[in-house]
């Protein structure tokens, strides 16, 4: 797999959503890096405030140009990495991509 993206997520240790956000990125051989946030709460509040986000994961992504975009929960995570798996499966380059767009999706 290449290694265009890097994931970050903020997660709790026994969060079954969190869990599952990890393995999907494990099993697909994805760049990542987890911060478990169960033994400062106040940080995971500043994350939350900061994402206006209030469950955990939470997940954010940076491409290799450098950007990085908030791509929500364990679901939001799930889907973008669908449309990876599409992309790939069809030959999509990154100028095809539409992930400019990805924050509005949730809003149709």
């Amino acid at each position: 797999m290449d290694k265009k993206y890097h994931f970050f997520l903020w997660t709790k240790k026994k969060c079954p959503f969190c869990i599952k956000a990890v393995d999907n990125l494990f099993d697909e051989d994805h760049a990542y890096t987890e911060y478990q946030m169960d033994d400062d709460p106040t940080a995971l509040q500043q994350v939350k405030d900061k994402l206006n986000w209030k469950t955990v994961p939470m997940v954010l992504v940076q491409c290799s140009d450098g950007e990085t975009k908030f791509i929500g929960g364990n679901d939001d995570l799930e889907d973008f990495l669908d449309c990876l798996g599409f992309q790939r499966r069809e030959g999509f380059k990154d100028e095809d991509s539409d992930w400019d767009d990805f924050d509005s999706w949730d809003e149709d």
